[in-house]
């Protein structure tokens, strides 16, 4: 009796250090999720690359790092050292970052390159938004684009977004703009020009742009 007593004790320990550990996991996952989900990048909202864009590239391979600074040529190309033209035009920066790095494991048999793209100087005119939207960046400018619009490309609002007080800066002057507003009339949406800013704050925001 006392022996099956203390085993059956022991198995019920067991089930609750089990248990337990099971529902840490559960919590730590709850708690990680929200900044997995807000860290993951939006590749889809990303510039595409343009034949006269100015690219910059650092690329880690083992004992090697390279910074260089490239203009996509007439054919879309960029000429890397050690592995020759790659094409990167109609491409975003992370599908080119990804291409790259291929190309530097085919070519020099590197296992893990790492590689990132960025955008310096586009040759396409762009919209830069920021703050209290899903996925802030740039927007490339097309005729006819207006605020709103450009604000629902990006993800739209978020659910801290101050909708009344968005800053829009043209050539350095700031304007005010009440998104219900627009909502009401849409009249009121501002058609946007190549190089216009927009700034939707939230709670603890200072405005920056």
């Amino acid at each position: 009796m006392g022996n099956s007593h203390i085993e059956q004790h022991g198995s019920y320990l067991v089930k609750i250090r089990q248990t337990m550990k099971l529902f840490s996991c559960f919590c730590a996952a709850l708690l990680l999720f929200p900044l997995l989900l807000n860290a993951a990048p939006s590749h889809a909202q990303q510039p595409v690359i343009r034949v006269g864009d100015y690219i910059e590239l650092q690329i880690f391979v083992p004992n090697t790092n390279i910074n260089s600074a490239l203009v996509v040529d007439a054919n879309g190309m960029l000429d890397i050292v050690f592995i020759g033209k790659v094409k990167v035009a109609d491409l975003n920066c992370w599908e080119a970052q990804r291409l790259i790095a291929k190309r530097f494991r085919e070519t020099l048999e590197f296992t893990y390159p790492a590689v990132t793209a960025t955008i310096t100087i586009s040759a396409q005119p762009f919209i830069k938004i920021s703050g209290e939207v899903w996925n802030p960046g740039q927007v490339a400018y097309s005729p006819g684009l207006t605020l709103m619009t450009a604000i629902a490309s990006v993800g739209g609002f978020t659910d801290f977004s101050h909708k009344r007080t968005i800053k829009f800066v043209r050539n350095g002057k700031v304007t005010i703009i009440d998104a219900h507003k627009i909502s009401r009339d849409p009249s009121l949406d501002i058609k946007l020009q190549p190089g216009d800013q927009i700034f939707i704050p939230g709670p603890g925001s200072h405005g920056d742009i």
